[in-house]
């Protein structure tokens, strides 16, 4: 089954949380799950492993590989925390992406690049309001040269406490490769995202105003924690925005983020460059026909500008 971007799960009536996840993993989990995992795999995302052929997964930049999640570890991961998951799945997150957060960086932008090209050459690069799009076929991903290299060399940090230069609380991503060495899914996030596919401009009356187009990055980052409601939530790091690009596109044959469109520009706060002193910024721009992977001040501020805020 394809990945499907904005596909609301159907919870029971009941508010028991156990109940809300049971629901999720017997009727959605596998199908969202599998789903994008073909989509990736259609992409070129996934090689089979050297120590296990049967198995697919990534090389990190750590030297080591990792397989891929399996559905019965994320359930049982669900199933540990159904109050975490049971208020998000309320809330309307029901989409699950695994993220190969061990894999490098230029690897994820390659590929998407060469993704986004070949939907281009068959004719089907499209908007997100579904009109076609013209692209730059030179340069179809645009990546701010402070993002080159900068999972390897230190440069890049991820998940800050705060945007400042001596003082982010974040850490690289071979510091997070070890985090995750102790996580249920070593190498990967495993995000559980929002129902619909673009950032909105607002969310439903009365929920997440805070989170509303046009703030800046520091303004989201200080709101995912603070709030409570926003628990366990985060802000997408580069790796995240590229992967769930690429799911997306191979699934409606449509770019992410067209904010002169149907979209948003996407606040990638889990991603930050304290020698810059910037915060990654992604979108698709019309203008130049390129998808962008790029960067902004904390405190720029623009109604072009949005959060997708995500479960790990």
């Amino acid at each position: 089954m394809p990945f499907r971007p904005d596909h609301p799960p159907k919870p029971p009536q009941e508010q028991d949380p156990r109940a809300l996840v049971e629901h999720f993993i017997e009727h959605e989990l596998r199908q969202q799950y599998e789903g994008a995992v073909v989509a990736l795999n259609n992409a070129g995302l996934w090689e089979p492993l050297m120590s296990s052929p049967t198995e697919l997964g990534i090389a990190g930049i750590d030297g080591q590989e990792y397989a891929l999640p399996t559905t019965e570890g994320i359930a049982a991961e669900m199933r540990n925390h159904p109050e975490v998951y049971s208020k998000k799945l309320e809330a309307g997150f029901g989409r699950i992406l695994p993220v190969p957060m061990a894999a490098p960086l230029d690897h994820l932008t390659r590929i998407l690049s060469s993704r986004i090209l070949a939907h281009h050459n068959a004719g089907k690069l499209l908007a997100q309001d579904g009109s076609k799009l013209e692209l730059d076929t030179n340069q179809p991903l645009y990546t701010w040269d402070g993002w080159s290299n900068a999972d390897r060399n230190g440069q890049a940090i991820y998940y800050p406490t705060q945007f400042d230069q001596t003082n982010h609380g974040g850490v690289t991503k071979t510091q997070l490769l070890d985090q995750l060495q102790h996580s249920p899914f070593p190498g990967y996030n495993l995000l559980l995202l929002p129902n619909a596919s673009a950032i909105p401009n607002q969310w439903k009356p009365g929920q997440r105003a805070d989170l509303a187009s046009g703030k800046s990055g520091r303004d989201y980052l200080k709101t995912l924690q603070t709030t409570p409601d926003y628990a366990q939530e985060t802000g997408l790091t580069l790796e995240d925005w590229l992967t769930l690009a690429l799911a997306h596109l191979e699934a409606t044959k449509q770019v992410l983020d067209d904010y002169q469109g149907a979209g948003k520009i996407s606040w990638l706060t889990g991603s930050y460059h304290p020698s810059s002193d910037v915060v990654g910024y992604a979108y698709w721009r019309r203008g130049v026909r390129q998808a962008f992977l790029s960067r902004d001040a904390p405190d720029n501020r623009s109604a072009d500008g949005g959060l997708r805020p995500a479960v790990r």
